[in-house]
């Protein structure tokens, strides 16, 4: 459980400014009966080193989420990830860039402090001699981009340092933030801007932002921004180099799968489809670990099953799925109803992007059904009012093929005010999701360019 910040031990022989002190918690982390460490420096950056980040941060040349690049979407949830890389597998990315000099600037000014203060506590407090930054990022969150990221864990580090550069202002109090999940429920630390969090990989965390007042006026005041520097710790340089995970986490993400562990074998399960290709039979080691979580209903497992199955319908890659206790084998027309069986057993237990994975399975595949488009859209609607890009991208191309005229365009050449009202809507909801850099929208638009619609992005 989480203590307030107080007075903690300073940083003994390292170095750290004396403004710099740590206190030690604990939370529940879920994949074993131990608790997780959580190790909060109270101002690791002072105001000014604070502010001068931030600046760099926030400078208008540094891009956070090319839209036309993969490389910037979320592993976890697809959606876009408003991310500025700053070190990669070990290397300080653009330090000799004069056009663009931000990456390079934000490392002299966190390196020094990183590697000096934070580092030596890495390796005694996670008994990781080896351990070294291998990757370091800036996150941009604001409405209208992106506000959420999922409870997960970052399971190829050994241990992961967040630090709070600009908090979203003004904040609701309680509700904004990096959050902890414990089986209790979602907690919030009490993180000042220049504070950091340090905690090892099987901590389950993510991060919610909300600005006091909770309407639509609130979340588009100025300040309603968030930017946090987070650094990725690898146990073996070797393996960073080369982008495999953590010895440490691989090991008991293996020994808690083989134990029956739901948690694990759905955190293993994402690890090895992460790898694809690098193991063989990782994809199918993956599938089997999916289905005995969502067994036992593990909501995450649940969902990501469904997902791979509909992945594998769309693909026509017919493979079989074998459960060792049953004997039985998924057929290829099987894979869509049983993908669908798992989605909506992950609706009922409330995961958050249930109703946009169904939604989609029943836009795409509903067979005639005519329940399946109506709910499809009801599904994709609700997702897409709460903020869900990939659900605002899904409802916009929904909408347009139920149209009597797909296309959905008049002659005029005035943008979205000239279409008809259903087509209207179609487009609103793309723009919205291209806005928040979704490719396929801004695909959309840009096939849309020579037909009429002229709108640049």
């Amino acid at each position: 459980m989480f203590t307030a910040f107080v007075a903690g031990a300073p940083a003994e022989n390292d170095d750290c400014p004396s403004h710099v002190s740590w206190t030690r918690d604990s939370a529940n982390s879920l994949l074993r009966a131990e608790p997780s460490y959580i190790h909060s420096s109270h101002t690791l950056f002072s105001a000014s080193e604070r502010a001068a980040l931030a600046s760099a941060a926030a400078e208008p040349h540094v891009v956070y989420a090319p839209p036309e690049s993969s490389s910037r979407r979320n592993v976890r949830d697809s959606a876009p990830a408003f991310t500025h890389h700053v070190v990669d597998r070990g290397e300080v990315l653009d330090s000799d860039d004069v056009v663009h000099p931000s990456r390079s600037r934000l490392w002299r000014l966190a390196g020094p402090r990183i590697e000096g203060c934070v580092l030596p506590r890495v390796r005694r407090a996670f008994d990781c001699p080896d351990c070294h930054v291998c990757s370091a990022s800036v996150r941009r969150y604001k409405p209208g981009e992106r506000v959420d990221l999922a409870a997960h864990r970052d399971t190829r580090w050994r241990a992961v340092l967040a630090v709070e550069l600009q908090a979203a202002a003004p904040a609701a109090a309680g509700e904004s933030g990096l959050f902890i999940e414990e089986e209790s429920g979602r907690r919030f630390p009490p993180l000042a801007e220049g504070d950091a969090l340090l905690h090892g990989f099987e901590l389950a965390h993510g991060v919610r932002v909300r600005c006091d007042g909770g309407d639509a006026a609130a979340q588009t005041q100025p300040g309603c921004v968030r930017y946090e520097l987070v650094v990725w710790f690898h146990d073996d340089p070797a393996a960073c180099r080369a982008g495999r995970p953590a010895a440490a986490a691989e090991a008991l993400l293996r020994e808690r799968s083989a134990a029956g562990v739901a948690e694990a074998q759905y955190e293993y399960a994402q690890q090895l489809l992460a790898r694809g290709g690098a193991i063989s039979g990782a994809k199918e080691k993956a599938q089997d670990l999916l289905l005995r979580a969502a067994a036992a209903d593990h909501a995450g497992a649940c969902l990501r099953l469904g997902e791979l199955l509909h992945a594998l319908h769309d693909e026509a890659a017919a493979q079989s799925m074998h459960d060792e206790g049953g004997g039985y084998v998924i057929d290829e027309d099987g894979f869509l109803s049983v993908g669908r069986q798992w989605l909506e057993r992950a609706a009922e237990l409330g995961h958050p992007r249930a109703p946009t994975a169904l939604g989609t399975l029943l836009r795409d595949h509903g067979h005639g059904s005519a329940a399946d488009m109506p709910r499809a859209e009801a599904l994709l609607r609700g997702a897409a009012e709460l903020g869900d890009v990939e659900a605002q991208s899904q409802l916009g191309r929904l909408l347009l093929q139920s149209h009597p005229d797909p296309e959905g365009l008049r002659e005029s050449r005035h943008g979205v005010d000239a279409l008809d009202p259903h087509a209207a809507e179609a487009w609103t909801w793309l723009r919205k999701a291209a806005d928040a850099g979704d490719a396929p929208a801004r695909g959309l638009f840009m096939d849309r360019r020579g037909d009429g619609l002229k709108e640049e992005l």
